[in-house]
């Protein structure tokens, strides 16, 4: 018997019965508000002709008026993965690239911030490297963490909205380097205010290391990357969008 076959099946058969279940649901309603456009996508392969109204309200960030000013005092290059600590956020394929980039580099420095299952595995990876910080912070504190580094990577292998590790990053100046997954691809415009790559180490690596070797290329992207989360991103859209949602289905009273 194949048990992989079997197993594979019965997965495939759960998906689709979730899959069915989220369409029957909305049928109920008159507008469904989504985070990203990565389940309208969806929606609309599985329903050619929905007969609801699709509306994207992506998440925000809340952002310091001007662009964040490096103040840096070394050619070190400051580098953070800020979120929790599962394989399918890509603690796996974040790790390994990163034990070859210390080994390569002199002047990398790099900061894990966050907490869950993977915590002890990257903690015995990264044992005995002093260049490596682990910290812990709440919500309200990723952007300071975020301040005073120049590249962070968000590289999710599934399952990811507007992610808020990507936003908090650009809007505080960092260089993002992040996978084709989920509502990330409606942030990143690859090589314009990020990197975006598939979810695998090699391309990961190579990312990594276009950023450390290319300053120029480094800091044209965080500002481009800046003004994304100002222009689109920004808490007064998100607030004027709900306003305008809530306001038209309570007219209709």
């Amino acid at each position: 018997i194949n048990t992989f076959g079997l197993l594979s099946g019965a997965l495939q058969k759960k998906k689709y019965i979730n899959a069915l279940s989220i369409i029957k649901r909305s049928r109920f309603v008159d507008e469904l508000v989504c985070v990203d456009y990565n389940f309208v996508n969806w929606y609309r392969a599985l329903v050619p002709y929905p007969q609801i109204r699709l509306n994207v309200i992506p998440n925000f960030c809340r952002i310091s008026e001007n662009y964040p000013q490096k103040i840096k005092s070394s050619d070190t290059i400051n580098i953070i993965f800020a979120r929790r600590f599962f394989p399918y956020r890509g603690t796996r394929i974040f790790s390994n690239v990163m034990l070859h980039i210390l080994n390569e580099y002199d002047n990398i420095r790099v900061t894990i911030a966050g907490d869950g299952p993977d915590e002890n595995y990257l903690k015995n990876v990264f044992k005995g490297y002093k260049n490596v910080n682990f910290i812990k912070y709440n919500s309200d504190e990723s952007m300071a963490i975020h301040m005073d580094k120049d590249i962070a990577i968000i590289p999710t292998l599934g399952s990811e909205g507007t992610s808020l590790s990507l936003l908090e990053a650009m809007a505080t100046g960092c260089a993002p380097i992040c996978t084709n997954v989920g509502g990330m691809t409606n942030i990143i415009l690859n090589g314009y205010n990020g990197i975006m790559i598939s979810p695998n180490e090699d391309e990961l690596y190579e990312a990594v290391k276009k950023l450390i070797n290319n300053k120029q290329l480094r800091e044209s992207i965080s500002k481009r990357a800046f003004d994304t989360v100002c222009q689109s991103f920004n808490y007064n859209n998100w607030r004027m969008s709900w306003k305008e949602i809530i306001i038209k289905h309570s007219s209709k009273k």
